[in-house]
């Protein structure tokens, strides 16, 4: 693979060209592994990597699902991604791209159920995931406020892991659908300075969904907390902990003619996503939707 970029005269034009090589065998009949190759990358900017992946998963089994891999890579810096995660932010546009070590293990039990769809209550489906990764990142990119109010950004090294947990269910009740969804996340960062605190990143996170189809109606009622997170890498103010909700309702008057309603900040909580930028307080939403 290989490709070619004309910049403006301001600019240096830039090329690529890359390689991969990987093979899969099998290990037993329950468990197999796929080899990366240490695949040489050549960047005309002088950005050239070795690149290599390994990873162990299961194969055969009908309920479990379990992959364990470790892979070395460039992770290059994308600022349109911190435009996205972001308000009012104004990231560099030269900092350099991340080498990266990360190591994960994945796991997904997933269970289908029989049921009679005449009785009042059954569970057609329920599936659990079960996550967890470190990485090493050479060049983390952590936020940083400007006097102006706005976010930059900076790198540095750090060492951090996670810990994922999901659990999605489908059942009925009285011949009506229900999905339940509940997710949590943990972060623990360390950086190579002690004395920097990581950014707007909390350290738990907690979702709740629970969306009721009807032939009618539809109702979609989603939770989510995020714990307090430091807004400064050289100064201890956080922002608090924020619960928040909101609920969607969907009707059907007709087999084109649907009436919208949503409520945002359902419990009418005061609090900010970013420091000096409040969130507004319960918001009312209503539409009328019609399909030609």
């Amino acid at each position: 693979e290989g490709a070619g970029y004309n910049y403006p005269e301001l600019y240096d034009d830039d090329a690529y060209v890359s390689t991969e090589f990987y093979f899969s065998f099998k290990i037993t009949e329950f468990m197999m592994s796929t080899l990366t190759f240490p695949v040489f990358i050549w960047n005309r900017d002088g950005t050239n990597y070795l690149y290599a992946k390994a990873s162990v998963s299961s194969i055969n089994l009908k309920i479990v699902s379990l992959e364990f891999f470790h892979e070395y890579t460039l992770e290059p810096y994308r600022p349109e991604e911190f435009l996205e995660q972001q308000k009012y932010i104004q990231p560099p546009l030269d900092l350099h791209p991340s080498k990266v070590n990360h190591s994960e293990l994945k796991s997904v039990f997933d269970f289908d159920f029989s049921s009679d769809s005449s009785s009042a209550l059954s569970i057609s489906a329920m599936k659990l995931k079960l996550s967890g990764f470190f990485e090493n990142s050479s060049d983390f990119i952590n936020y940083d406020p400007l006097p102006e109010n706005v976010l930059s950004a900076e790198t540095l090294s750090v060492k951090y892991i996670n810990a994922n947990a999901e659990f999605v269910t489908t059942f009925g009740i009285l011949g009506q659908k229900v999905n339940v969804e509940f997710t949590y996340d943990y972060y623990r960062y360390y950086p190579g300075n002690p004395d920097i605190n990581i950014t707007y990143r909390p350290e738990n996170t907690f979702g709740f969904n629970l969306v009721l189809t009807g032939s009618i109606m539809e109702i979609n009622w989603s939770n989510t907390y995020r714990d307090e997170v430091y807004t400064a890498p050289l100064e201890d103010n956080k922002l608090d902990a924020v619960l928040s909700g909101s609920l969607d309702i969907h009707v059907k008057v007709y087999e084109t003619f649907y009436i919208d309603s949503r409520i945002n900040n359902l419990y009418n909580k005061k609090y900010s996503y970013r420091e000096g930028y409040p969130e507004p307080g319960v918001q009312y939403y209503f539409g009328l939707r019609m399909m030609i």
